[in-house]
C-alpha cells in the first residue's frame, strides 16, 4: 500500500508497460514518511496497457497518482473505508456469512472480506497462471530471493512431472 501511496506519474513507463517503484509512504505519528520500498530496494512492476489506459495522463510527474481528495498523500484506513471496501461489496467479492446481533436477536448476514493486500497475492497467482518464471514474479514482488517467492507460491506451479518427461523426451528425440 506504502508503494502505491507514493506512486508518481513519472513513475510510469505506458511505453514500456512498467511502473517504477522507487518509493514506498508510511505513516509515522499521523505524518506521512516517504522512504525506500521493499526490502530497501527499487524495481519495475509490469504495468498493462488496460491499466494504463484507466490512469489519466498528468503534465507534472512529480504528481501523485493516487491523491487524496483534497491533494497529498491518501490515508490507508480513508481510502478503504470510502473506496475499496464499498468497490468490494459492490461487486460482491469474497461473500462471508457473519452472526451479528440486531435489536436483541442473532442474525446472519453477508459481508464482503477482501483486503488490499491480497491483491498483490492475486497478481503473483495471474502471473503464475500465465507462465511467468519465478525470478520474474520474485523481481515482481520485490523479494530479496526467489526462495521467498517459491515457498508462498511454489504451491501454484504445476507439480505433474509428465509435462516435464514430455519437455525432456521431445528435446532428447529432436
Amino acid at each position: 500500500m506504502g508503494e502505491l501511496v507514493g506512486l508518481r506519474h513519472g513513475d510510469l513507463d505506458r511505453k514500456a508497460g512498467e511502473m517504477h517503484i522507487v518509493r514506498s509512504v508510511t505513516l509515522v505519528n499521523s505524518k506521512h514518511v516517504e522512504g525506500l520500498p521493499k526490502n530497501k530496494k527499487t524495481r519495475r512492476v509490469p504495468l498493462p496497457k488496460s491499466i494504463a489506459d484507466m490512469i489519466p495522463t498528468a503534465l507534472n510527474p512529480e504528481q501523485l497518482v493516487f491523491p487524496a481528495p483534497g491533494g497529498g498523500y491518501i490515508r490507508h484506513g480513508n481510502w478503504r473505508a470510502r473506496v475499496f471496501d464499498p468497490a468490494v461489496e459492490k461487486v460482491k467479492l469474497f461473500p462471508v456469512e457473519v452472526e451479528k446481533e440486531a435489536d436483541g436477536k442473532v442474525v446472519t448476514v453477508t459481508e464482503y472480506d477482501l483486503h488490499p493486500h491480497e491483491l498483490r497475492h492475486t497478481a503473483a497467482s495471474l502471473a503464475i497462471a500465465q507462465g511467468a518464471n519465478i525470478k520474474k514474479v520474485q523481481s515482481m514482488l520485490g523479494h530479496r530471493r526467489a526462495s521467498i517467492t517459491l515457498d508462498r507460491y511454489g504451491h501454484l506451479y504445476p507439480g505433474d512431472t509428465s509435462d516435464l518427461a514430455d519437455l525432456l523426451d521431445a528435446m532428447l528425440t529432436a
